[in-house]
């Protein structure tokens, strides 16, 4: 037999260890290879947004790199671990270093380049459906299918080195032990989980700072980056010294312990948890990233939807220049008319002016009676009769909260006092922002001492009314599209199209969904497969200790209704830790990006990763307890 033969014959022998680092291995390189194959797509520069999609897929090309360098770095030092007996029989039965390097060397390799190969045949099969994905969510033109040469020579590159490096540093790591210390490997008894209270309640403060932190009204940059920190190392003194603690607390407690199998499965997963914390620790972290960035472009897209549905005027222009604002505005008109739109226009003379009252200071829009009425008539809206030249009244979009000042703080010359808010009104005009109505005449007062003035021409198009999304066939995004590129052509001028905003918005959230999906799909199998090798590494003892607790008594149903707790615990813990970390972020930055409701978007992300731990959890387990029922007597 030759030394390949025997390390191929270790592999193939060994097959239930390397299962799920080989099955994480090939979807790492079939995620590499279809975005490789999209980047490297002919037709994909002569796409619309094929410039911003190819860096998106660069971006995640480097993303995934370097995670599955990381992820198979990991994995290996776990088979070191589960293996270490071997090595260090072998080394006893009179094997030289040479010899062992190059057998550990070659199985590693072997494994390497047939989760290549299995990624790139994989990634073949599922191009057609990939491209076609793609092209519905990224480009929105149809990617024919072609032999991606250059995909495959990178994605073979690329990965050949990666598992030569760890190859090379797998021996590095197995040169260091001592035949004793290897033969032990993870039969080693295990020491008594050791916790800290101080760093304990650490962590406890490090969340509870992080909370309150996110729970401030105005988040900068700085304290964004704290609550990052905090949140971070919160989570790791959780995982390593709270959660123990809390186990050994109830191992105190008899009443609770001394009922069922309890005493079995909390005395284990006190062990379970220490042994496991740092894995538990990246897991959470890896799957609260991929949760809020799921959630964050979810409330994106939701957000966008709401925009387009409460943009009461559908086209908005602004020529900035007055000496030819008039002149633009007949040129922009005699081209809505060429386009044969109907159209109602709201001329809206406004100025933005800072509001100082009792609970702050904001900026808000000043109009006066008369161009709100003309608003309110085109919208449908109700009219204000009759207004005092000492009040004024404000108008809150739907989906804002009202202030409640009762003063506002206007310049309105030498002598003239300043107006009382007499009442909000709920009503949504352009901007979805604040507006404060004053009367004519207190207008005009305000002009003269600050001849500051912004106009806005709005046309609402009655035959866009309708309730329905617009897509890039319909008619009115491409009339939008050619009105925004004929006042683009005017120096001095810019319109706005609700259609184009919300088809490049959703653009560009097709985009992120599209590179986020598959990482996020890569984050969760990686996660779960981190748990997968540790159990597996500590199977052979788990089973000599149910075998000994079989003898005295412990039939089946307690063995599975314990291992499915502590397993549960092990894959449904970080995901639901990972799931408040989601729902607090979320919930603090939500007025900073203006994001009307974020739950749903937190229950959807949340709920995905949720359902893809217990599936694993579930097949985990049954493979787990079926080892476990071999050795029960």
């Amino acid at each position: 037999m030759s030394f390949l033969q025997f390390a191929s014959n270790n592999v193939r022998r060994n097959s239930r260890a390397y299962f799920a680092y080989f099955l994480s291995s090939a979807f790492m390189v079939m995620i590499f290879f279809t975005y490789a194959m999209f980047f490297f797509h002919p037709d994909i520069g002569q796409t619309g947004t094929g410039g911003i999609a190819r860096q998106g897929m660069q971006i995640a090309e480097v993303i995934l790199y370097v995670f599955s360098f990381l992820f198979v770095l990991y994995s290996t030092g776990s088979f070191l671990k589960a293996r270490s007996k071997e090595f260090g029989i072998l080394t006893l039965l009179g094997a030289e270093n040479r010899q062992m390097n190059l057998l550990i060397f070659l199985e590693n390799l072997l494994i390497g380049l047939l989760s290549i190969g299995a990624g790139i045949v994989s990634g073949l099969l599922l191009s057609k459906l990939f491209l076609l994905l793609a092209s519905k969510t990224v480009v929105t033109e149809q990617l024919g299918f072609y032999f991606p040469a250059k995909a495959i020579l990178l994605t073979i590159a690329a990965f050949v080195l990666l598992f030569i490096v760890i190859s090379m540093a797998t021996v590095m790591m197995i040169r260091r032990r001592r035949i004793l210390e290897m033969i032990k490997g993870a039969s080693k008894p295990k020491e008594e989980p050791k916790t800290s209270w101080i760093l304990s309640l650490l962590g406890l403060v490090l969340l509870v700072v992080s909370c309150l932190i996110l729970s401030q009204d105005e988040l900068t940059f700085k304290m964004l980056c704290i609550t990052a920190v905090t949140g971070i190392l919160g989570t790791y003194f959780f995982f390593t010294q709270l959660s123990v603690m809390v186990i050994r607390c109830l191992k105190r407690s008899r009443r609770f312990l001394w009922q069922g199998p309890r005493l079995l499965w909390i005395s284990e997963m006190a062990y379970k948890l220490k042994d496991n914390a740092r894995v538990l620790f990246m897991v959470t972290v890896v799957i609260s990233i991929a949760c809020m960035s799921t959630a964050f472009v979810l409330s994106i897209e939701q957000q966008s939807r709401r925009d387009f549905e409460s943009m009461t005027f559908q086209i908005e222009f602004n020529s900035y220049e007055p000496a030819t604002a008039d002149a633009n505005v007949a040129k922009f008109e005699d081209q809505l008319r060429k386009e044969g739109l109907a159209y109602e226009k709201w001329e809206s003379k406004r100025m933005y002016h800072f509001i100082r009252g009792s609970s702050g200071e904001d900026y808000e829009y000043v109009i006066p009676v008369s161009s709100y009425n003309k608003a309110a008539s085109i919208l449908g809206g109700p009219q204000i009769e009759r207004i005092q030249s000492d009040e004024a009244i404000r108008i809150v979009p739907p989906n804002k909260e009202a202030p409640t000042e009762e003063m506002a703080d206007l310049d309105l010359g030498p002598g003239e006092k300043n107006v009382r808010i007499t009442k909000n009104r709920v009503f949504n005009l352009p901007g979805s922002t604040l507006y404060l109505v004053v009367a004519d005449d207190v207008f005009s007062k305000i002009l003269n001492e600050r001849p500051q003035i912004d106009i806005m021409q709005y046309y609402k198009v009655p035959q866009w009314d309708h309730n329905g999304l617009v897509t890039e066939d319909s008619s009115e995004y491409k009339i939008s599209k050619r009105l925004e590129d004929h006042a683009g052509s005017m120096s001095d001028a810019y319109a706005r199209t609700r259609a184009v905003n919300y088809i490049d918005l959703k653009n560009m959230t097709g985009i992120f969904s599209f590179v986020g999906v598959f990482i996020a799909a890569l984050f969760s199998l990686s996660s779960a497969s981190f748990l997968y090798f540790k159990l597996f590494v500590e199977l052979d003892n788990d089973r000599a200790v149910y075998r000994s607790l079989s003898k005295v008594g412990l039939d089946t149903r307690e063995m599975k209704r314990s291992s499915a707790i502590q397993i549960g615990v092990l894959f449904l813990l970080p995901v639901l830790v990972a799931a408040a970390q989601t729902a607090i972020v979320m919930n603090g930055i939500k007025d900073q990006f203006d994001f009307h409701e974020v739950w749903t978007p937190i229950f959807t992300a949340a709920g995905a990763f949720l359902l893809a731990q217990v599936i694993y959890f579930l097949i985990i387990r049954s493979r787990y307890v079926r080892q476990l029922k071999k050795v029960m007597v």
